[in-house]
C-alpha cells in the first residue's frame, strides 16, 4: 500500500511540473549599496549603487574598477570609451570606461540624468536644467534652461542628433508633463507634446518615442507612442481596453515591440503591444507560480530582446517571458525588490535592492516550459486532476504515517 501511494505521488507529480523553471545565476556581486542603475555594452556591465559607487564588470564578472562618488548613482552612460554617471551629489562624472581613469567632474544640478553621444553629454536635472556639454572638457555648448521653460526631467535620450527628454512638473496639479526634443547640434526645441501627467518613463527607437504617464490617482496611466515629428501615433489609456491602467512604471520598444509595467499598489502586469498600431499582443500578471494566482506586487523595470520580455519585480524576482506567446520561461527570486533589469547579448542582468547585480543567460527562444497558453483544454483539464489527486494522496501518506498506518 505505502509503495503504491508513493507511485501514484510521483506519477502525479510528473503530470503536474511547476509551469517555470528556477534560474540561477551566471555570477553575482554584492555592492555597497542597493542597485540604483545599469548600463551594458557588448562586454561591460556598469552599476551604479546607493551610496555612490559605480563598479564597472566585465560581461564575464571580472571587476574592472569602481569609484565613490558623493551620492547615490542613479544615472549611467555609456558611448565608446566614455561612461557618464550621474550623482545625488548633484554632480556628473566622467571616466574612461575601460580604465577608470576620471577624465572630469562639474557640478550640475539635483539628480542629473545622463546620455552620452560621440562628441557631447546631455544632463538633465530635477531642478529644471537641461545642458549639453563638450564631452572631452566639460565646456557648455548650450543651455535650454535660459530660454526654454523646462519641467523636473525624469529621463533623457540622444537618438539622430536629437535630445529626447521626459519632463513633468512635480509642483503642478493636476500633473502635467511633456517630451520635449531639442537638436543637439544648436539646442533649438525641435517641438513638444503635452501628456497629461508626469512623462515618467521614456522609450526610443529609429522611428518611434514611447512614453508612460504617472498621472493623480491610481486606474489611470496611460502609454503614448509618438512619431519621430511629435505626432501622436497611437494611445492607451483606461478609456480603451485597459479598464484602468495602474501607472506606467517602465516602458521598453524594440523590433515591431512596445512593452510595459504596471507600477500598482494591489497589481503587477506586463503588456506586449505592436509598435505600429497598439494592438496588444498579450498581458501577464505577475503571479504566483504555484497558487496561480495574481501576486500584489508591481513591476519595477522592464527590457525587451529579440525574443524574450525581461522583468523585474517588487515581489523580489526578475521573470523573463517568451516574446512571441507571453509565456513565463524562468524567473529568479532575489532577497529583496529587483529594481532594475538591462540586457548585454544574450545575458539578463538583474539589479536589486538587496544590493546584488545578477547576471543570467537569457535562455533559449522557445524553451518556455509547460506553458498554459500553448496547451488545449483536454490537455490543461487532466493536469489539474493530475496535481490535485497527487495532493490528496499526499494528505493521506501524511495521516497515514502519523496515525502508524504505515
Amino acid at each position: 500500500m505505502k509503495n503504491l501511494i508513493i507511485t501514484l505521488i510521483i506519477f502525479g507529480v510528473l503530470l503536474f511540473p511547476s509551469t517555470v523553471i528556477a534560474q540561477d545565476p551566471l555570477w553575482s556581486y554584492e555592492t555597497p549599496g542597493a542597485v540604483l542603475a545599469i548600463e551594458t555594452t557588448e562586454d561591460t556591465v556598469a552599476i551604479g549603487s546607493k551610496g555612490g559607487v559605480i563598479s564597472v564588470f566585465s560581461i564575464t564578472g571580472i571587476l574592472k574598477w569602481k569609484f565613490r562618488t558623493g551620492g547615490d548613482v542613479g544615472s549611467i552612460s555609456i558611448f565608446g570609451d566614455t561612461l557618464a554617471v550621474g550623482s545625488a551629489d548633484s554632480s556628473i562624472y566622467i571616466f574612461d570606461s575601460d580604465t577608470g581613469q576620471l577624465r572630469w567632474t562639474a557640478y550640475i544640478g539635483e539628480f542629473p540624468k545622463v546620455a552620452v553621444s560621440e562628441y557631447t553629454i546631455a544632463v538633465g536635472t530635477y531642478d529644471n536644467e537641461l545642458f549639453v556639454l563638450n564631452k572631452d572638457n566639460g565646456k557648455v555648448i548650450w543651455n535650454a534652461s535660459g530660454k526654454d521653460k523646462i519641467e523636473n526631467i525624469f529621463l533623457i535620450e540622444i537618438s539622430k542628433n536629437t535630445l529626447i527628454a521626459a519632463t513633468g512638473d512635480i509642483d503642478s496639479k493636476p500633473k502635467r508633463g511633456y517630451i520635449r526634443t531639442y537638436d543637439m547640434t544648436t539646442g533649438r526645441r525641435m517641438w513638444e507634446y503635452k501628456i497629461d501627467g508626469w512623462a515618467y518613463t521614456l522609450a526610443v527607437s529609429d522611428d518611434t518615442i514611447i512614453t508612460g504617464s504617472w498621472k493623480e490617482k491610481m486606474g489611470t496611466g496611460e502609454v503614448y507612442a509618438l512619431d519621430r515629428d511629435g505626432n501622436l501615433r497611437w494611445k492607451l489609456s483606461e478609456f480603451g481596453v485597459f479598464s484602468g491602467l495602474e501607472e506606467i512604471s517602465s516602458v521598453a520598444v524594440s523590433g515591431d515591440s512596445v512593452a510595459f509595467g504596471e507600477f500598482g499598489y494591489d497589481e503587477g502586469k506586463v503588456y506586449l503591444v505592436d509598435k505600429e498600431t497598439g494592438e496588444v499582443k498579450w498581458s501577464e500578471y505577475i503571479r504566483d507560480p504555484f497558487l496561480d494566482i495574481e501576486s500584489p506586487f508591481s513591476v519595477q523595470w522592464i527590457a525587451l530582446t529579440e525574443g524574450s520580455v525581461i522583468v523585474g519585480s517588487r515581489d523580489n524576482k526578475v521573470y523573463v517571458y517568451e516574446k512571441e506567446t507571453g509565456c513565463e520561461r524562468w524567473s529568479y527570486k532575489a532577497r529583496n525588490d529587483i529594481h532594475t533589469v538591462a540586457v548585454s547579448g544574450d545575458k539578463v542582468i538583474a539589479g536589486s535592492m538587496d544590493r546584488n547585480v545578477y547576471v543570467f543567460n537569457e535562455g533559449e527562444i522557445g524553451s518556455a516550459p509547460w506553458c498554459k497558453k500553448q496547451m488545449d483544454e483536454g490537455t490543461l483539464k487532466n493536469i489539474e486532476i493530475a496535481g490535485i489527486i497527487a495532493a490528496v494522496l499526499g494528505f493521506i501518506f501524511v495521516v497515514m504515517v502519523f496515525t502508524g498506518r504505515i
